[in-house]
């Protein structure tokens, strides 16, 4: 569709509320990375943050000059498909992250595994799937090859994660 629906925007407006009442950070869904300005726009004309805001599945569509965009606005955006490579690689993911890093973007980036199925878990016996232990054990070698520092591999797994799931009152 390409557009907020009504039903989405209601709820896009009561995150907004509820992002005021409690100062959470509000974490969106994109479907397949786009959307992401719109719901931007969105959500700061209810005065919510940009720096409250966390735009998912952009790594779904992997355009630099689009992370950009989105990353000027001072929102943070996820990377949470890693070790899905059916939407592309983590090769190619990692050196994305890598370029954002070198451009001084690393503090708006958060790293993750959207796994919401036991499908997706190695402990269910797929053994073909990723599984969580993928972003530490195999995807941080990527990023590492790739030219991402430690210290930025630790703030796009830890210090941001933990600056954007704080309460901001």
């Amino acid at each position: 569709l390409h557009q907020i629906t009504p039903l989405e925007q209601t709820a896009f407006v009561a995150a907004a509320y509820a992002q005021h009442a409690t100062g959470a950070s509000i974490s969106t869904h994109t479907e397949a990375g786009t959307m992401a300005h719109a719901q931007i726009d969105l959500l700061t004309s209810y005065a919510v943050p940009v720096d409250r805001i966390i735009i998912g599945h952009c790594d779904r569509l992997l355009d630099h000059a689009h992370h950009q965009s989105l990353l000027h606005r001072g929102v943070t955006i996820g990377y949470d498909q890693i070790g899905k490579s059916k939407y592309a690689s983590d090769q190619r993911r990692a050196a994305l992250i890598a370029a954002l890093c070198a451009e001084g973007f690393a503090p708006q980036l958060v790293l993750s595994c959207d796994i919401a199925r036991r499908s997706g878990l190695r402990g269910y016996g797929h053994t073909q799937v990723a599984g969580y232990a993928h972003l530490i054990t195999d995807f941080v070698m990527h990023l590492r090859a790739a030219g991402v520092s430690d210290a930025h591999v630790t703030q796009m797994l830890v210090s941001n994660p933990a600056r954007l799931l704080s309460i901001k009152t």
